[in-house]
């Protein structure tokens, strides 16, 4: 079996952490960035990456036999690559013009892939020759530390590229998720939410930043990580989530969302204390449950004062 080729392009922060994420796992990689000096710190920054995942100095082998090379020019980055990943500005015709570029370079078996987190991919691909190979790869920082991986399809996008795009990721031990063809894809449109939420603490309500912060810190970022969104509302019960989005002043924009909550509630489906929510809870008795999802809460909350 031949040999699996990476091309980056964009030698930024996270251009540099896909590169030895990539390096780590064993690939060849090639990096191209129209500024030298941007090239070789991302040569300085993957040594170092590499360091840290291995523990000993790397050299220019890197961690399980890969290797980054420095590409004169993006003709060189991509000849013989089985995929491409550009991270350059989060621009929509800076990005366009690169990849009819990458297009015209590139035979049509080539994964041309996007880092975006804001761009609609749809917007992104509209028009290009090369739309059938196009996808969204959003990596999150740091790439080399976090598991998850947004992939977002276009109505253009051939199957065989997702799948293949797919299985890469997971081959490097990624938990990819398939996002929706939206603005932000999943994870950023949680992040929007989140930003525009804190500043109107702050700025309206005088809620200070470290208040804020410690609200996450000491409670929401723990049980988050435990139970997600949909879970912790389970547990919350979805009757007291009705009633607290009630009380707290339902935005227009976001009764149709609501209403899903609505109808479970109609249909009994209150959360865990109920057996049914979003998720099913037939298998275990409340208390065990809610005992267990404790036990998980504590088990972060140690992690994580072992890590202050």
């Amino acid at each position: 079996m031949s040999r699996t080729t990476v091309a980056v392009i964009g030698a930024g922060l996270m251009g540099s952490g896909i590169a030895a994420t990539f390096v780590s796992r064993g690939f060849e990689v090639r990096i191209y960035d129209v500024r030298r000096e941007a090239m070789e710190k991302a040569k300085h920054i993957v040594s170092r990456v590499l360091e840290l995942l291995s523990g000993t100095t790397t050299g220019d082998s890197g961690v399980g036999g890969g290797a980054l090379r420095l590409a004169e020019s993006m003709r060189e980055a991509v000849a013989g690559a089985d995929f491409v990943f550009e991270s350059i500005v989060e621009d929509l015709e800076e990005k366009r013009r690169l990849f009819e570029k990458l297009g015209r370079l590139t035979h049509s078996e080539v994964v041309l892939a996007s880092n975006t987190s804001v761009i609609k991919p749809e917007d992104l691909a509209r028009g290009l020759e090369a739309a059938d190979r196009l996808l969204v790869v959003h990596w999150m920082n740091p790439p080399f530390v976090i598991p998850l991986v947004e992939v977002a399809a276009t109505r253009w996008t051939r199957s065989d590229v997702l799948s293949r795009t797919v299985e890469l990721l997971r081959r490097i031990g990624k938990t990819v998720i398939l996002a929706p063809d939206t603005p932000g894809l999943i994870v950023n449109r949680f992040n929007a939410a989140l930003i525009r939420e804190a500043l109107k603490l702050y700025a309206e309500f005088g809620a200070s930043p470290e208040t804020v912060d410690l609200a996450w810190t000491r409670h929401l970022g723990i049980t988050l990580a435990v139970s997600g969104v949909f879970g912790n509302m389970d547990f919350i019960g979805l009757d007291t989530v009705l009633a607290a989005a009630r009380h707290m002043g339902v935005r227009e924009e976001d009764r149709e969302a609501l209403s899903v909550i609505s109808r479970l509630v109609e249909e009994g489906r209150l959360g865990v204390k109920s057996g049914q929510g979003f998720y099913s809870y037939d298998d275990a008795d409340f208390i065990s449950t809610y005992l267990e999802r404790a036990k998980k809460i504590w088990g972060v909350m140690k992690c994580l004062e072992e890590q202050r």
